[in-house]
């Protein structure tokens, strides 16, 4: 019979566990001391999320795996050129396109870190929960007529668009492989920075887009721009962006993601920077992390493990 581990099973959905147990002999092992447990040498299907980046050396202990199943859009918390040489297929939610386009958590969250970074929430609300009221610190700007830049108008950055419009501001884009027609193309990854308030990345993580945000955009931000990060950490050049906000030369930074979550958060630029002061904004990769959102997610993606087993 086939084995699968679900290796971070806190508030799976039920549905998902309930179709695997009938399906397969289903157990559930902490990272902690997978090592010890008798599953991991008949596992042939592991689950994950984020915990554990899953290297080289913690693949080799599964000797018979085959599949590894995360119900993300991302695979950089896994080594996917292990994975191709050993003929373990990665089971994620990128491919399915048209069932994403139902999950909304990532826009969504996105947004919020956009409302709390101008209007100050954060600091407020600590102000006010430390005993004070002090109104006159937290001053902030409303959204309306400011111009947001998108970079990558796919899934998250078109629903982006969409609750922006509704918020009374303008919006342009820059993808260069899709035109979306409803609103205004760039030419370039500085115009859109130049042009824009704040600056919202939405691109995947490949080759291509590690460290997009770096120096040579330099010229192209102003004390008075924002930046908005809820694709991958590794997508910005934090030492850059660090120093734009120090010089004010960036008036703040939200993200939910960091080039090291997967190892030490303390070695991030972007944690020092929030812990000396600065308007840095950062949430423990919760984008995607709404009861609702994650277990219609792990449903889908466990129905496509059926499927394939």
């Amino acid at each position: 019979m086939i084995t699968i581990i679900n290796f971070e099973p806190d508030n799976f959905s039920p549905a998902a566990k309930q179709l695997l147990q009938q399906k397969a002999g289903y157990a559930e092992v902490t990272w902690d001391d997978f090592e010890q447990s008798t599953f991991v040498q008949q596992a042939s299907v592991i689950i994950v999320r984020f915990k554990k980046y899953l290297d080289a050396a913690t693949l080799a202990a599964f000797p018979n795996l085959s599949v590894i199943v995360s119900a993300t859009t991302g695979t950089d918390h896994i080594d996917v050129a292990y994975c191709n040489t050993h003929n373990i297929k990665i089971l994620c939610l990128k491919p399915y396109q048209d069932f994403l386009k139902t999950i909304p958590s990532t826009a969504e969250h996105c947004f919020a870190l956009m409302l709390s970074l101008l209007r100050n929430i954060p600091a407020a609300a600590a102000s006010v929960k430390a005993g004070n009221w002090q109104r006159q610190l937290f001053w902030g700007y409303q959204l309306k007529n400011k111009k947001l830049g998108i970079v990558g108008m796919g899934r998250t950055g078109t629903l982006m668009a969409k609750y922006a419009a509704a918020f009374d501001m303008q919006v342009c884009y820059y993808d260069p492989y899709v035109t979306a027609e409803t609103y205004d193309k760039t030419n370039s990854l500085a115009e859109l920075i130049e042009g824009c308030d704040i600056i919202s990345l939405h691109v995947h993580l490949t080759e291509d887009t590690v460290n997009l945000i770096n120096n040579s955009l330099a010229a192209s931000f102003s004390y008075n721009k924002y930046l908005l990060n809820t694709s991958r950490g590794r997508i910005v050049d934090e030492e850059f962006v660090c120093s734009l906000v120090k010089q004010q030369k960036l008036a703040g930074i939200a993200t939910d993601v960091l080039a090291t979550e997967m190892d030490d958060i303390t070695q991030s630029p972007l944690y020092k920077a929030m812990q000396e002061g600065y308007n840095v904004l950062i949430t423990p990769h919760i984008g995607g992390a709404t009861y609702d959102a994650l277990h219609s997610c792990e449903e889908f993606i466990c129905t496509k493990l059926v499927e394939l087993i």
